[in-house]
């Protein structure tokens, strides 16, 4: 007997009360909390005149305390920053012998030379005042380690706090903190950017009585890191950013020594200028793109996707399309995310690696999602008989026709019996993992089309519908305008299917300059802009009760399908601007359906399959094909070894790359590979290998090949 268990839902929720002294909605990174009208004026959708880059050097023990650090205060000359100021700062408890190093060092050198304390107070927060831009490569560790103290903070979903300013107490001759000069935080996003801010600043700090003069602009920082992450979708070091770029490197062979030396010094300065040139080539790609985003508000390729469909007029679903909360819940309940799984384990496997072109661009073209983004309204229709309908004639040659795709714009609730669909759920007894399987529940759910259609394929007859609702764009939003992409590429909302054009685009270019840089842009746009925004909320704890010291919870709406219920909770979720799940949860969907079809035609070739993850598959599959020893494998050897079956290569092509190519929805004469890719991964020296395959788990696998003498080589 198969025990029971309890499926995890997404939901959608509003804020209905937020307790005492939380804010009343989320605030902008960079949003002034303190404003002058005597600061230098920013313009809100370009560079500041003036830019502050710096860089420290710390010991290499675990302590990492600060030694020296350089910086340069650039001005803007034309498209370019130049310096006009260099100077050096010094931790405040640096050694004499050290500090003697530095002082001559900035004599001969003439340059300006200023204590950790000092450099805040005559250098950092002159540059805030004046509307300057704040740079850093990884400028979370210059902030963190230049700063005079910090502290975590659980606030507000938890953050670093920097002591910027302090003063001896007049009492005990302790230094104190400077309560009249702002705070300096920094919230973690991910593993690519945070957010920077300041805190308040109190007019009279404790034994340090006198009135704040000085105000202080949103200080604006931009981390190079971050940014060249949000154009090229790279991590990347100084190093790799600098040769990504064509820019001069770091020092050649040095390796920091954390103490203060000559070489030291010369390599710290070196790494600021490098950081100067990059920011200078960063701007030039930047500025490329006709958009409206200022460069420390661009976090991922998201951000730039975003300012493309701003700048082609179009208005986010939620502001123009008059949806109750409820779709938006069942939406939610809908979503999921990609498929990932490991069909065979610990079994070394013969392979044909293939992968989906760019699959969710890919499904975005063949549901025509472009006419909903574009529409100027959206009706919700009821489709009870329509999808019943559509379900009961749903065969494997019906998914592989394009028009039928067109028809998957809808949301049903079903009674599932022993139908195959993503499951959300603790199958380890500890975390919630999504997988896709037959699932029995006496309480309907709410699934999108494209699942439906999959579950489907899988049990040869559909699933119990219980209602259905489609969605039906109506006539062209106003307003919509043609944008250049990266300055080169026309697009015209109002005739072209945004997704289709790119990804023909980026195949016209990369067939006549497969390394054109253009191509690797269109190929981020293209699926940065194809899915994750749909589904962005920024989830947030509220901290502390500040009279109990319990967590505060705030009293929120939950929309779950059909259901709505009113709890509190310690976490807020605020959405993104482009948060449509309607959207986000055919895509996906759409997404395992492409799997579905594709594991559907291996099965009807006779074949299996390694592991699948997203938008790629492994197929079992050898030169000449036949039995291989696999435990748990449906067919036996001469010797009764239980064995799964490896097609040959020719019916991988012809049965299933070949059949699965009647999806493609790209004109041919821009497209010309198959929708269903054969990855170059297979192929050495321009002809396909045996390619090897051994998993572990989902999303934990390895490829790779075999020599003569029956050596392995390295995962591929």
């Amino acid at each position: 007997m198969i025990e029971p268990k309890i499926i995890d839902l997404r939901v959608h929720t509003e804020i209905l009360e937020l307790p005492a002294g939380a804010r009343k909605g989320r605030r902008s990174p960079g949003e002034p909390l303190v404003v002058d009208c005597r600061v230098t004026q920013v313009d809100p959708a370009g560079w500041s005149k003036c830019v502050l880059v710096l860089d420290c050097e710390t010991t290499i023990d675990q302590t990492q305390k600060l030694l020296f650090g350089s910086y340069q205060y650039c001005r803007e000359r034309g498209s370019e920053f130049l310096a006009v100021q260099e100077g050096i700062f010094y931790a405040d408890n640096l050694d004499a012998q050290s500090l003697a190093i530095l002082r001559q060092y900035c004599d001969v050198h003439k340059l300006s030379w200023v204590s950790q304390s000092e450099f805040w107070e005559r250098v950092f927060w002159r540059a805030v005042r004046a509307g300057s831009l704040i740079v850093g490569f990884n400028l979370p560790f210059d902030i963190s380690h230049s700063a005079l103290d910090g502290c975590w903070t659980p606030r507000r979903g938890g953050a670093w706090s920097f002591t910027t300013q302090q003063f001896a107490d007049a009492e005990t001759g302790e230094m104190r903190e400077d309560r009249c000069f702002p705070r300096f935080v920094i919230t973690p996003k991910d593993g690519k950017g945070a957010f920077y801010r300041l805190t308040k600043a109190v007019r009279v700090s404790k034994n340090r009585p006198r009135v704040i003069i000085k105000k202080y602009p949103a200080i604006r920082c931009a981390d190079l890191k971050t940014l060249i992450w949000a154009l090229q979708s790279k991590s990347v070091s100084l190093e790799s950013a600098c040769e990504l770029y064509g820019l001069p490197g770091k020092v050649s062979g040095y390796k920091p020594t954390g103490q203060v030396s000559v070489a030291e010094i010369e390599y710290n300065r070196t790494d600021v200028s490098r950081t100067v040139g990059l920011l200078n080539a960063v701007r030039a790609d930047f500025d490329g793109h006709p958009i409206k985003l200022t460069p420390e508000k661009a976090f991922s390729p998201a951000s730039i996707a975003k300012g493309y469909l701003d700048a082609m007029g179009i208005i986010p679903p939620r502001e123009k399309f008059t949806l109750g909360p409820e779709i938006l819940g069942i939406a939610m309940q809908a979503y999921c995310g990609g498929r990932a799984e490991c069909r065979i384990r610990h079994t070394p496997v013969p392979v044909v690696y293939t992968d989906f072109l760019s699959q969710y661009p890919t499904v975005n073209t063949l549901m025509d999602l472009w006419s909903i983004l574009t529409a100027e309204q959206l009706q919700i229709e009821d489709a009870t008989d329509e999808v019943r309908d559509l379900l009961s004639q749903t065969t494997l040659d019906r998914v592989l026709d394009r028009d039928f795709w067109k028809k998957l714009r809808f949301f049903a609730l079903v009674v599932p019996d022993e139908d195959v669909l993503p499951v959300r759920s603790d199958y380890n007894g500890q975390t919630s993992n999504i997988g896709l399987n037959p699932l029995t529940s006496s309480v309907p759910i709410w699934c999108a089309g494209p699942d439906l259609v999959g579950a489907t394929l899988y049990k040869g007859q559909p699933p119990k519908v219980v209602k259905a609702f489609k969605l039906v764009p109506v006539e062209k939003q106003a307003g919509l305008k043609s944008v250049k992409l990266r300055g080169l590429v026309d697009i015209d909302p109002r005739i072209d299917d945004f997704f289709k054009k790119v990804i023909e685009e980026r195949a016209r270019i990369k067939r006549a300059n497969e390394h054109d840089p253009l191509a690797y842009f269109l190929k981020i746009l293209a699926n940065a802009g194809s899915y994750g925004l749909f589904v962005e909320v920024n989830p947030e704890k509220l901290g502390n009760n500040p009279k109990t010291g319990k967590p505060a919870r705030a009293k929120v709406r939950v929309y779950a399908g059909e259901d709505t219920f009113e709890p509190t909770s310690e976490f807020v979720e605020y959405p993104g601007r482009w948060y449509f799940p309607p959207i986000a949860a055919l895509i996906t969907a759409a997404g395992r359906l492409l799997l579905a079809a594709l594991e559907r035609a291996v099965t009807d070739a006779g074949g299996t399959y390694l592991m699948c993850d997203t938008d790629s598959m492994a197929v079992v599959a050898s030169e000449s094909g036949g039995l291989v020893p696999c435990t748990g494998g449906p067919h036996h050897l001469p010797d009764g070894g239980e064995a799964v079956k490896a097609l040959p290569w020719t019916e991988v092509q012809e049965k299933i790359v070949t059949r699965l190519d009647s999806l493609n929805p790209y004109g041919r004469d821009a497209v010309s590979e198959p929708i269903l890719k054969i990855e170059k991964v297979n192929s050495s020296n321009g002809k396909q290998r045996e390619l090897y395959g051994y998993g572990i788990s989902a999303k934990r696998y390895a490829l790779f090949s075999r020599t003569s003498d029956g050596l392995q080589i390295e995962g591929l």
